[in-house]
């Protein structure tokens, strides 16, 4: 049988330090903001997080901590306002190429096309 001693009764529970864990959460999103910026201005092919490269969670973070979630959220939506974007830009291109593949290709005399309508 296992018994206890006194000083084991009221000793404190070991706390680990939070601050790397903040620190490690606060440069991952600082890297998650920048890329945002700067795909919103279209140099993300500059970027470590290029189109060729896949992005996967870091190991080891652990939950977020609690004061940076509003800043997780933010940066949350403007990814999402960025699909946003994205999506319909994509579906421009697609109606422009569609307009495109509608002039003939191959035609003996001038061909003009009425963009404005």
């Amino acid at each position: 049988m296992e018994t206890l001693a006194l000083a084991d009764l009221t000793r404190e529970p070991v706390q680990s330090d939070p601050q790397p864990e903040h620190d490690a959460w606060s440069a991952l999103l600082d890297e998650l903001e920048a890329s945002l910026g700067e795909a919103a201005l279209g140099a993300a092919a500059t970027t470590a997080h290029d189109a060729d490269s896949s992005w996967s969670e870091p190991a080891g973070l652990g939950p977020i901590p609690p004061d940076l979630v509003d800043r997780a959220r933010d940066i949350l939506g403007g990814q999402r306002e960025l699909i946003a974007e994205l999506v319909g830009e994509r579906r421009a291109v697609g109606e422009q190429l569609a307009a495109l593949r509608q002039v003939p290709s191959q035609q003996a005399r001038a061909v003009y096309l009425d963009i404005t309508g």
